[in-house]
């Protein structure tokens, strides 16, 4: 099964297919009349899945699924790293294997559009791809 990829083009900003070039403030987003999703929405998008976080600084795409009972599989320079996530306030919160601690982020997804921005923040970090199932195959 190929995996469905999301883009950004936003005021300059470009996410697409792992070619990250900048990052896109949340106003920019908002402007252009999109919405975080909605807590229903990330868990139909997430549970069973695989997201990548794209970094605009070098085009990394890191792969993380998702699984129901709360576990989720992250590959990160090579290795497999097994950690936990939930949904809260129309966000995912989970362990984040760089910061060492709990995030939560909102996540935009919309017809070719796809960021992750960090709760607080106003500028939106990542790219967001995304693909049906455990197309990686993390945590087998």
């Amino acid at each position: 099964m190929k995996p469905v990829l999301l883009s950004l083009v936003l005021s300059g900003a470009l996410f697409l297919s792992g070619q990250a070039s900048a990052q896109v403030s949340l106003k920019d987003l908002q402007a252009q009349g999109l919405a975080p999703l909605n807590s229903p929405q990330l868990a139909k998008f997430l549970t069973g899945n695989t997201l990548y976080h794209i970094n605009p600084a070098n085009s990394v795409k890191v792969p993380l699924y998702y699984v129901a009972d709360g576990t989720r599989y992250v590959r990160i320079k090579g290795q497999v790293l097994r950690t936990s996530w939930r949904i809260e306030r129309d966000m995912v919160c989970e362990e984040s294997v760089v910061l060492k601690r709990e995030v939560c982020r909102s996540l935009f997804k919309s017809e070719g559009v796809g960021a992750v921005c960090d709760e607080g923040s106003e500028i939106c970090a990542y790219g967001l791809d995304w693909a049906e199932g455990n197309f990686e195959n993390l945590g087998r």
